[in-house]
């Protein structure tokens, strides 16, 4: 299953001045650019640093501002969200890297650390829960990151809905792009998921189904940085997404 959402043009919004109609999605987005991506750009992306701004100011923000959050268990530890709770998962959001040339390393292990840990070749990753929002973000300084996406089970068992979409570019830094799915309305808590790297050509795809918990961006070539973020909503909180209102610079 692939497609995308189309975003018309806005003008450039600092951190803080949302217009009205702002739905969530891009509001996590944008902050998220701001508060972790802004303070690093002077040189090549560094774990620690992304980590430790996402618990200090970054992850906060977006729960202050995103309605009908679920708090969320488990997420620290092992490699998969077995419940979650209230059958959010059965066992997802695993987490997957592959090569820019072809070699994979799957399920990796949650961190929760600000420190990186090696997930293979010159890739090194950090995994962190914090305000109950979730963050992996990946780091190759050779470029030699070809793919990242999520895998495992949904609780909503093939119920409810789920779109999937392209954010565009964002307006707080050039040259970072995002792309989100969402499983909702089936009664299970919201799974909604944000994925940020630097070339816009990758493509994006999702699972056949709302059980399938595969979230994949995929390129030709190699990027230096990944990240990824979720978090849940209260009985199947549906998050708006629509296309007059995506931020660009």
């Amino acid at each position: 299953m692939t497609g995308s959402i189309k975003v018309k043009s806005m003008p450039l919004l600092k951190l803080g001045h949302w217009p009205g109609i702002l739905h969530h999605r891009v509001i996590v987005f944008v902050s998220f650019i701001f508060l972790l991506i802004v303070p690093d750009v002077s040189g090549t992306m560094d774990i620690t640093t992304v980590a430790t701004s996402f618990v200090s100011d970054a992850a906060s923000s977006i729960a202050g501002q995103l309605p009908s959050m679920y708090a969320f268990v488990d997420g620290t530890s092992g490699t998969c969200i077995g419940d979650g709770g209230g059958d959010m998962y059965d066992c997802g959001n695993q987490i997957n890297v592959m090569t820019a040339s072809g070699t994979y390393y799957n399920q990796l292990a949650y961190t929760q650390s600000t420190t990186a840990s090696s997930a293979g070749s010159d890739i090194t990753y950090a995994t962190y829960k914090a305000s109950n929002v979730w963050l992996a973000a990946f780091s190759s300084p050779s470029g030699n990151l070809g793919a990242y996406y999520t895998s495992g089970n949904n609780g909503a068992d093939g119920g409810g809905s789920m779109s999937y979409g392209y954010l565009g570019q964002s307006s707080a830094v050039s040259g970072y792009y995002g792309w989100y799915k969402k499983v909702y309305n089936a009664g299970d808590p919201s799974i909604n998921e944000v994925i940020i790297t630097t070339d816009p050509s990758w493509a994006h795809s999702i699972g056949d189904s709302t059980d399938n918990g595969e979230h994949r961006l995929q390129g030709n070539g190699g990027v230096s940085e990944i990240y990824y973020l979720m978090w849940a909503g209260s009985s199947g909180y549906g998050y708006r997404c629509e296309d007059t209102i995506m931020m660009w610079g």
